[in-house]
């Protein structure tokens, strides 16, 4: 049994919308450069996006990157440190996804 998520999960790597999605991620990336987490939500990213993973751990690494993007936030972005509770969420889900997350890292280097 397949559960659906909306058209989040691609049919394959050549559907337009994943394509078109993983464009635009990568366009906006300049957005998120002051952000010292950016390379753990590259690799959340990359998580989310295989669908070899359970779908339980891709929704807790898309929850965790709606939250970076999203600009309602427990602490203000526009504030002094205000992306620190966004680096606290990537990285609580960073750890508890540790042995998932790791091989998206080292594809990073």
């Amino acid at each position: 049994m397949t559960i659906d998520l909306g058209g989040l999960i691609p049919d394959d790597e050549e559907d337009d919308r994943f394509q078109r999605a993983k464009r635009d991620f990568e366009e906006q990336r300049w957005r998120f450069r002051a952000f010292p987490g950016l390379e753990y939500a590259r690799a959340l990213f990359r998580l989310m996006c295989d669908p070899e993973k359970p779908w339980h751990q891709r929704a807790l690494a898309a929850a965790a990157l709606l939250y970076l993007v999203i600009p309602l936030d427990a602490y203000p972005d526009c504030l002094p440190g205000g992306l620190l509770d966004d680096l606290a969420v990537i990285l609580a889900v960073v750890l508890s996804l540790s042995d998932l997350v790791e091989p998206y890292l080292e594809e990073e280097g």
